[in-house]
C-alpha cells in the first residue's frame, strides 16, 4: 500500500495528474475581498448546501505547468443544472460547461500562466459529493483532436474553420458555454429583493395602528383575551416584521368568516441574516398532523382561543402549545367549513432553524395525546388505531382501523411484457398486504405464448384471489379500468400498474384504512425507479404546463422540501400507477374520463373532480414501490403523440384555473422542474 502511495506521488510530480484528493473547497467566494476564504479538504462527505448558497470553489493545492489538460468531474446530489468553470488565477479567463450530477463530465482545459487552478461549480440546488475530480496533461495535438470532435456537434450553431487554431479555441469556450442551463436556482437572498421587497413596497401601508388589533401571547404563558379579537402566539425571541400586522389585519377584513390564519415564515441569525423559508399552500390538515414543523405564524381569534384554552386546561395543558393549536383547529373543522386561510406572505422570523440540530422533533406525549384525541373527539377524521413517531423521526405516522370483512380489489391491465407482470404478482403476494385481496387481471390482447402459460397457472395456483379478464378493444386506459369496475367485489379499487412493485410491508392496509376514511378522496403511494430515486411522491399542478411529480429524481434518502418526501400529506393528484379509492367514492365522482382521456392525465382529471366533491387527495410515503415507469408502453410518435398533446390540451382547458394556481403548492416555487426549488415567478398575490 505505501508502495503504492510512492508510485502515485511519483506520477504525480512527473506528469501532472492529480486526483479529488488534491483540491480543497469552500463555498466562501475565494475573489472576495470582504471575507477570508476557507479552504478545507476534499473527502468523500456531502458538501452542504443550503438556500443562500448556491456556488462551491474547489482549488488544486498544487500549481500546474502551462499545457493543456483534461478535466473531468463526477458528482453525486440532485443537482441537474450545475455548471463548472474553471479559472487559473484572478485574472484568468472562465473554461465552463454544464456538469450535471451523475454522470462523468469532461472538457478540454488550457492552463497558460502557471497558477492554481479554480473551479467554481455554480446553479447548485442539492448538496454535492464529488466523487471523481482529475485533471492530467495531454499532448498538444491530442487537446486539438478533441476540440474539434466535440465541435462536431456544434456545426450547425457556429462557422467553425478547422484550420484556425486559434477560432476553434474560442468557438470551443463559446460552444460549452452555451450549455449552461436557462434553468437558475434562485436563492433566497435574491428572492428577497426582487420578489417580497418590491411587493412589499409597492402594497405596504406603514402604521403602527395595525398592531394594536393583536394580543402577542408569548408561548409558555397564554391567558383568555377578551378586550381583542385576535391573538397571535410567538416564541420569546423570534420576530414579528412590521408589515406581518397590516396584511394580517387586510386578510381579516376580507375574510369575514376567518377564524385562523397563517403565514410564510423563515428563519433569522443573530446578525438579521434570513434563511430557510418555510413557503406553505392552502389548508392542508393532514400535512398539520403529520408535521410537527407545520409553522409558527399562526393568527387566532379570540372566541376560538379562549375556548381552545379551556378545552387543554381539562387536560392540564393549557400551556401547552401543540395541544392549544390542536383544539383550535379542531374547533375551526368541526364547523364543516373552511375558516383557516393562508396568508402568502414571510411574517415571522423564527430565531431557530426547523430544518437543522435544532429541529423540534415530535414528541411521543403528544402522539399519544393526538391519538386520544382523534379517537374520543375528532371522529369525522376516521377511526384511528394510533398514532407513532415515524421511521425517520420527522413526524407523526397515523395508523387508522380497518373493518373486520375488508377487501381491496387490486385493478391490473396488462399485455404481455411478462417479466414485469410476474414481478408485480410476486411482490403482491411475497409483500405482506395487511387486508384480504382480490386481483383482476385485464389482458388487453396479450400474444406471447409464455403470457397466456402464466394465466393458465396463475388461474390453476390462485382459483380464488385472480380473476383474469379479457378486453379485445384498442388500448385505452380509462376504459378498461371503468370496464373492471363492474367485477370488483372490495369496498376499495387499488389502479395498478404491471410495471409496479411493492418493497414496503402493510402496504394494501395503508391504501385501505385512508381510502375508507370519510372524506378522503384517492390515495397514492410512493414510487421508486430501479436505481432507488423518488419518481412519484405526489402530483403537482402547473409543472411544464400541466403536471409533474413531487421531487422527482431525489434520493430515497432525502425527506425533501419541508420533509414532505416523508410525511402523509394532501396534494391536488397521484399517479394512476397506484392509485387506491373507495368504490363507492369512484362511482360518485364518475369514473375515468374514457372519452376524451384515454392514455394521459385521467388520473389528474379524477383526483381533480375527487377535491371539486370536497374529498382531500393523500400522498403516504409508508406505501413504497419499485415504478419501472412506462416499461410497457412505447415512446410516444406519431398517432400517440398527437393523442398526447390533446389530452394534454384537455386537461388545460378544463381545469385551467387551477392548473395554474395549485392550491397545494406555494406560489414562490418553481414550475421548471420538480424540486421544489424558489423561483423569481412573479405571481399576483390572492389574500
Amino acid at each position: 500500500m505505501h508502495f503504492n502511495k510512492k508510485i502515485l506521488n511519483f506520477l504525480k510530480k512527473i506528469f501532472s495528474f492529480y486526483t479529488k484528493y488534491d483540491w480543497e473547497w469552500t463555498v466562501d467566494n475565494p475573489e472576495s475581498k470582504k471575507t477570508k476564504t476557507n479552504w478545507r479538504p476534499l473527502k468523500d462527505e456531502f458538501i452542504n448546501v443550503n438556500i443562500d448558497v448556491d456556488k462551491v470553489w474547489l482549488r488544486l493545492n498544487k500549481k500546474l505547468p502551462m499545457r493543456w489538460y483534461v478535466l473531468c468531474i463526477f458528482h453525486l446530489g440532485f443537482n441537474r443544472f450545475s455548471y463548472g468553470s474553471l479559472k487559473t488565477g484572478k485574472y484568468g479567463f472562465n473554461q465552463g460547461r454544464l456538469v450535471s450530477s451523475g454522470k462523468k463530465r469532461f472538457r478540454v482545459v488550457k492552463i497558460t500562466n502557471g497558477n492554481y487552478p479554480i473551479l467554481c461549480l455554480s446553479n447548485l440546488q442539492d448538496d454535492i459529493q464529488i466523487k471523481e475530480l482529475n485533471i492530467y496533461p495531454i499532448p498538444a495535438f491530442f487537446a486539438w483532436i478533441k476540440i474539434r470532435n466535440r465541435l462536431k456537434n456544434f456545426n450547425k450553431e457556429f462557422n467553425i474553420n478547422v484550420k484556425n487554431k486559434a477560432s476553434m479555441w474560442r468557438v470551443y469556450n463559446k460552444a460549452l458555454a452555451k450549455t449552461q442551463s436557462k434553468v437558475k436556482v434562485a436563492n433566497y437572498s435574491s428572492w428577497i429583493k426582487k420578489i417580497e421587497q418590491n411587493y412589499l413596497i409597492a402594497n405596504q401601508k406603514f402604521d403602527a395602528f395595525y398592531s394594536n388589533n393583536f394580543s402577542l401571547q408569548k408561548i409558555g404563558s397564554f391567558d383568555y383575551v377578551y378586550d381583542l379579537d385576535w391573538i397571535i402566539p410567538f416564541k420569546e425571541k423570534d420576530l414579528i416584521p412590521n408589515w406581518a400586522y397590516y396584511y394580517y389585519y387586510k386578510l381579516i377584513k376580507k375574510r369575514k368568516d376567518c377564524l385562523i390564519l397563517y403565514a410564510d415564515e423563515d428563519c433569522i441569525d443573530s446578525f438579521g441574516r434570513r434563511y430557510n423559508p418555510n413557503f406553505k399552500t392552502k389548508w392542508n390538515r393532514e400535512l398539520f398532523l403529520t408535521n410537527p414543523n407545520f409553522g409558527n405564524a399562526w393568527v387566532i381569534s379570540s372566541k376560538i382561543w379562549n375556548k381552545a384554552l379551556s378545552l387543554s386546561e381539562k387536560n392540564n395543558k393549557m400551556q401547552d402549545f401543540n395541544v392549544v393549536l390542536l383544539n383550535c383547529i379542531y374547533l375551526c373543522e368541526i364547523n364543516k367549513n373552511n375558516y383557516i386561510y393562508h396568508l402568502p406572505l414571510i411574517c415571522y422570523h423564527s430565531r431557530n432553524s426547523f430544518l437543522n440540530e435544532s429541529t423540534k422533533f415530535p414528541i411521543e406525549d403528544y402522539s399519544l395525546f393526538l391519538k386520544n384525541f382523534i379517537s374520543y373527539k375528532w371522529k369525522t377524521l376516521g377511526e384511528i388505531n394510533d398514532v407513532r413517531i415515524n421511521k425517520l423521526k420527522t413526524g407523526y405516522k397515523l395508523f387508522w382501523s380497518v373493518p373486520k370483512a375488508s377487501l381491496l380489489s387490486i385493478i391490473i391491465p396488462t399485455k404481455d411484457k411478462l417479466s414485469l407482470l410476474k414481478k408485480c404478482i410476486d411482490s403482491i403476494f411475497s409483500k405482506t398486504c395487511g387486508v384480504d385481496f382480490e386481483i383482476l387481471i385485464l389482458d388487453n390482447k396479450s400474444e406471447n405464448p409464455n403470457t397466456l402459460k402464466y394465466y393458465e397457472l396463475l388461474k390453476d395456483e390462485f382459483k380464488k384471489t385472480i380473476n383474469i379478464h379479457k378486453y379485445n378493444n384498442a388500448f385505452n386506459y380509462s376504459k378498461i379500468n371503468n370496464y373492471a369496475f363492474q367485477f370488483a367485489k372490495g369496498e376499495v379499487i387499488l389502479f395498478l400498474n404491471n410495471d409496479v412493485e411493492f418493497i414496503s410491508e402493510n402496504w394494501g392496509l395503508e391504501l385501505y384504512s385512508n381510502a375508507i376514511r370519510p372524506d378522503i378522496g384517492c390515495v397514492g403511494s410512493k414510487l421508486v425507479y430501479p436505481n432507488q430515486t423518488i419518481q412519484h411522491a405526489g402530483i403537482v399542478l402547473g409543472i411544464h404546463g400541466t403536471a409533474g411529480h413531487a421531487h422527482k429524481y431525489f434520493r430515497l434518502d432525502k425527506n425533501g422540501y419541508q420533509n414532505r418526501i416523508s410525511l402523509c400529506h394532501e396534494v391536488s393528484a397521484v399517479t394512476g400507477a397506484c392509485m387506491a379509492i373507495s368504490k363507492n367514492k369512484f362511482n360518485k365522482i364518475g369514473m375515468f374520463d374514457d372519452i376524451h382521456l384515454k392514455v394521459n392525465f385521467n388520473d389528474v382529471d379524477l383526483c381533480l373532480r375527487a377535491m371539486k366533491f370536497g374529498f382531500r387527495n393523500l400522498y403516504l410515503p409508508e406505501v413504497l414501490a419499485i415504478h419501472h415507469e412506462s416499461a410497457t408502453r412505447s415512446v410516444t410518435k406519431g398517432y400517440q403523440s398527437l393523442t398526447n398533446e390533446y389530452e394534454k390540451m384537455i386537461l388545460r382547458k378544463r381545469w385551467k384555473k387551477i392548473i395554474e394556481n395549485d392550491p397545494l403548492y406555494s406560489p414562490y416555487l418553481t414550475l421548471l422542474n420538480e424540486d421544489f426549488s424558489l423561483s423569481y415567478r412573479k405571481k399576483k398575490i390572492a389574500l
